[in-house]
């Protein structure tokens, strides 16, 4: 088995066999392709941070698919990162929305959220509006586990009732 060579003993090529900066027989880039493939990097790049911002809608641009104003939004996910969190299925709230008890499918599930301009989402942690109580403004709330419940507890997946005014 051969023995590894230490690195000053590999071959380097001569100075006689570059050109400046390129190596013979090899042809440079055109100076129009070059800036065509710096503007579609930068523009990948761009691209690629304004994905990393696209979870969380803005508050005031909260509306369902036929154009109705939205109370709140309601997520299942939630991420350390808060760039990516309001990830997942959703619940909506409309305004006037008075639900004492949340569909069993959504019980305890909600991890992140956000509010509409000039609204207001009270939740409770038990159905029938039992247990803690918070109320939520407009705005956004990437991780509901960062919002305190009681001395210990957090608003992660302990949401079980809802009202919802704007």
């Amino acid at each position: 088995m051969p023995q590894p060579q230490p690195l000053d003993a590999v071959p380097v090529p001569s100075p006689e066999k570059w050109e400046g900066s390129v190596r013979k027989g090899v042809k440079p880039v055109p100076s129009c392709c070059a800036d065509q493939l710096v503007a579609f990097a930068l523009l990948l790049c761009a691209l690629c941070f304004l994905g990393l911002d696209a979870q969380c809608p803005e508050p005031n641009t909260l509306k369902d698919a036929e154009g109705k104003k939205i109370c709140a939004r309601m997520f299942e996910d939630s991420n350390y990162y808060y760039e990516q969190s309001c990830g997942g299925q959703y619940i909506d709230a409309y305004p006037g929305d008075d639900v004492p008890i949340i569909p069993w499918s959504w019980n305890n599930r909600i991890s992140s959220l956000v509010v509409n301009k000039l609204c207001s989402l009270t939740v409770w942690s038990r159905i029938k509006k039992n247990g803690s109580k918070r109320k939520f403004s407009s705005g956004i709330v990437y991780r509901l586990k960062d919002v305190q419940q009681g001395l210990f507890g957090s608003w992660e997946n302990d949401i079980s009732a809802y009202y919802c005014v704007c």
